[in-house]
């Protein structure tokens, strides 16, 4: 019994000194007009943002070190690129969360509920409030911690709301977003055709390899055929989606959007109703350029980054989120950065949120 007692005692011990290191004081990484984001909090969101970019990527939680290393359009690996764009946009919510207060847009009982919710939801699956902060402190940040940065990640939002929402005092059209769409950016659809085939290796195991050149050849013709019977009439673009369903998708694309270059260029220079075959690092696209202020296309839903791009609705469209974007991006360059803090980060090596 006293073994048992003195087990439990350093286990509790232990166990506070744990959540103790998540209630540490750590250094600032990023700072805004008071608004501040320190290191714990920083590693968090890193390992969030992470886990969530890789499940709408790959569709599973679980890393994919191939991704990372992946170079896209602009030279760069999608590391990098990944980790610019997560700064910027801790950048933003730390300005977001300053423009609120300045605004005196208070958290919402609904955003205090639902951030509650999220908390009790942790506390219920770790089975107590200690466990969930011996969980969060291995990302570097306590449940206080986790409280402030899921509020954080709303205020971009509520000042959304402020600006564009149903009483903002800058609010749109419905005209207006059809012109914003139409203007800035086009809607393509493809299917894809992949050029790699599915073999058998000397152990029974599937594996993929590419296609030989002679393969690719009577791949991309017989793809040429399909393509000429549609410009004929014969056959319609919907024909092919239903013989290739999983690789139909509707894209909506601008210049800054981040797709293999030969995909971005094809989009780009499309003219609306064109069927064009394009070869990239994945296969052959059938892509097809469609009206975008046609009325089958009135509610957009997919889109690599998940955005719901409803021309009509009230929900947040590229039109708000980007014009507010115009607004705060202003004072980016006014967000103190802790470079040496900032550099001892790495995607790659982050932990993913489970």
């Amino acid at each position: 019994m006293k073994n048992f007692k003195k087990m439990a005692v350093c286990m509790l011990i232990f166990s506070l000194l744990i959540t103790a290191t998540g209630c540490a004081k750590k250094a600032t990484v990023l700072e805004y007009s008071g608004s501040k984001m320190d290191s714990g909090m920083f590693s968090y969101a890193l390992s969030e943002n992470k886990s969530y970019q890789l499940y709408n990527i790959t569709g599973a939680n679980t890393d994919n070190p191939e991704l990372w290393v992946y170079e896209i359009s602009d030279g760069k690996t999608y590391a990098e690129y990944f980790m610019e764009s997560f700064i910027e946009n801790c950048k933003l919510m730390l300005i977001s969360d300053a423009e609120c207060k300045r605004l005196g847009i208070e958290i919402s009982e609904e955003q205090a509920a639902n951030v509650q919710e999220i908390i009790d939801a942790g506390i219920e699956e770790q089975s107590s409030l200690a466990k969930l902060n011996v969980y969060l402190a291995s990302y570097g940040i306590n449940t206080d911690v986790f409280k402030e940065y899921l509020n954080l990640t709303t205020r971009f939002s509520d000042l959304v709301d402020y600006y564009y929402g149903e009483s903002g005092i800058e609010k749109f059209s419905e005209q207006d977003y059809i012109d914003y769409l139409k203007d800035n950016y086009t809607l393509v659809q493809h299917i894809l055709y992949m050029t790699t085939k599915t073999v058998d290796d000397e152990s029974g195991a599937e594996s993929e390899v590419d296609m030989t050149d002679e393969e690719k050849t009577a791949l991309h013709d017989e793809i040429q055929a399909k393509v000429d019977l549609i410009n004929s009439g014969e056959k319609t673009y919907e024909d092919y989606i239903d013989e290739n369903q999983d690789s139909n998708v509707d894209y909506l694309v601008n210049e800054s959007s981040s797709f293999v270059q030969e995909f971005l260029d094809a989009a780009l220079d499309m003219e609306i109703g064109e069927v064009r075959i394009v070869e990239t690092t994945y296969g052959y696209h059938v892509m097809r350029k469609i009206d975008i202020t046609s009325e089958k296309y009135a509610e957009l839903y997919s889109d690599v980054l998940g955005y719901n791009y409803s021309i009509v609705s009230t929900n947040r469209t590229y039109l708000e989120q980007e014009s507010l974007y115009n607004k705060l991006s202003e004072h980016l360059d006014d967000v103190i950065v802790n470079d040496d803090e900032i550099a001892k980060f790495d995607v790659i090596t982050a932990p993913i949120v489970e």
